[in-house]
């Protein structure tokens, strides 16, 4: 509480949030500005006191009024974003987003102005499914103490703008994550898979097996290379349904890998 007018009331201040979850794991109460409360009111368990001004607050430890504890608040999403049925052409960069996000890859974007990056990455956060509990509050903490919080609801928004594209493909996004949820049994991404969990959750076809030892013996593939084929290699199959990678996912996923050389 470090904000205050000459008349006593209390400014709102930033990392309210994050200061409220640490108070709570310590055992402490908390007294923030009236503004930041339902921002701390999110650290569930938690006694706050979110008084208006100096008075109101002397006058609530005196007994003299009592200061109703703040309500946690849900920022409404936001629907007015880019979309990506907006856009013409672009067919591989819709499929390269598309996995990308299917699998938790990076994406580099590689091009001259003017090429539609930005109008990409503008529309990159729509494919990605809504945040989880834990996620939201995690984002949510980086914006309070940004001080970018506005009425200090909790954020349901990615960080990044979120677009809503297409239907057909953030289904599919979102069905290959499931698929690859319960192939995985767990909620991690591809892009995330271990290397001593390659061979166990990267199941290849016969001949896509084959494809892959002539790529390693023609292109001198490394090792990190190959693993981050392996790992694009299984979102692809997962977009497709697939149990295990065939040949034609490899293919695409060797190409992209051409394509970045390329550049």
């Amino acid at each position: 509480m470090n904000g205050y007018v000459r008349h006593g009331a209390i400014q709102p201040v930033s990392g309210v949030l994050p200061a409220a979850i640490a108070a709570l794991a310590a055992g402490r109460e908390l007294i923030c500005p009236s503004a930041c409360g339902s921002e701390a009111a999110w650290a569930d368990g938690l006694s706050i006191i979110a008084p208006p001004s100096l008075t109101g607050l002397l006058n609530h430890i005196h007994g003299r009024q009592v200061l109703t504890p703040p309500i946690p608040q849900i920022q409404s999403l936001r629907t007015d974003l880019p979309d990506l049925v907006d856009l013409k052409g672009q067919d591989t960069a819709r499929r390269v987003l598309e996995i990308a996000e299917a699998g938790g890859h990076h994406l580099l974007m590689v091009g001259p102005p003017g090429s539609g990056k930005s109008m990409l990455a503008a529309r990159l956060a729509g494919l990605l499914p809504p945040l989880t509990p834990a996620e939201a509050l995690e984002v949510t903490m980086m914006h309070s103490v940004a001080g970018h919080l506005g009425d200090g609801g909790l954020i349901q928004n990615r960080p990044f703008r979120e677009p809503h594209h297409s239907a057909s493909m953030a289904a599919r996004v979102a069905a290959a994550r499931q698929f690859g949820s319960v192939r995985r049994k767990d909620k991690m991404a591809n892009a995330m898979i271990s290397i001593d969990q390659l061979d166990k959750q990267i199941i290849m076809e016969k001949p896509a097996e084959e494809l892959l030892r002539a790529a390693m013996d023609n292109a001198h593939l490394s090792a990190r290379a190959y693993h981050k084929i392996m790992r694009v290699s299984r979102t692809i199959a997962d977009l497709a349904g697939e149990d295990r990678v065939s040949r034609a996912a490899l293919a695409e996923a060797l190409a992209y890998r051409a394509m970045l050389l390329l550049a």
